[in-house]
């Protein structure tokens, strides 16, 4: 990934960050419940199972070492954002979002058959592993596309001049029937 883009990503994550510690009143106050308490008791068995809290905490861990990595200057900005994950995204703080996910799309019935099949050793090691597939598919991907930077670039700039030439000819077309309705209307 260029240095402009991962500038702009880092720019776009800090800026989020800005903005979840600029609405803090009002995210500390709890989201109005969606589900009974035994369909939250189903989902979070589930989380518990699947070691999600674990998870997570990995999974912010590896985020911010992938912004480290990207652009070394933000170090200094580790501890920063440290606390704003710790006060924004630890698990305790965000269970219930994850669990209304869980209960939008499974059944109380399926996620205790997921909570299930979580407990089995082969099931367990997947999920551990869970992670290190995912960002080892990551390294996969970044590799694969690193010598093809020049063409991706053109090509995502012909699309968006594509799509740019659409929207002004459109825009353009928009404007000629107006005019032409005009003289009608009078």
């Amino acid at each position: 990934m260029s240095r402009r883009i991962i500038a702009a990503l880092v720019f776009a994550f800090v800026s989020t960050l800005a903005a979840a510690e600029a609405t803090a009143q009002n995210a500390a106050a709890p989201a109005p419940r969606k589900h009974t308490d035994a369909e939250y008791a189903a989902a979070f068995a589930y989380c518990d199972a699947a070691n999600l809290a674990e998870s997570q905490r990995n999974m912010l861990r590896l985020m911010l070492d992938n912004i480290e990595r990207s652009n070394p200057a933000m170090r200094e900005l580790r501890p920063a954002m440290e606390g704003i994950f710790e006060r924004y995204l630890r698990y305790e703080v965000v269970k219930y979002d994850y669990a209304d996910i869980f209960l939008d799309e499974f059944t109380v019935d399926e996620l205790r058959e997921l909570t299930r099949i979580s407990q089995l050793p082969v099931m367990k090691k997947f999920l551990s592993k869970q992670q290190k597939l995912v960002r080892t598919g990551s390294e996969i991907a970044q590799k694969r596309l690193a010598p093809h930077q020049q063409e991706i670039r053109a090509e995502i700039q012909a699309f968006m001049l594509k799509k740019a030439a659409e929207k002004a000819a459109a825009e353009a077309e928009k404007a000629r029937r107006k005019s032409a309705e005009q003289p009608a209307a009078k």
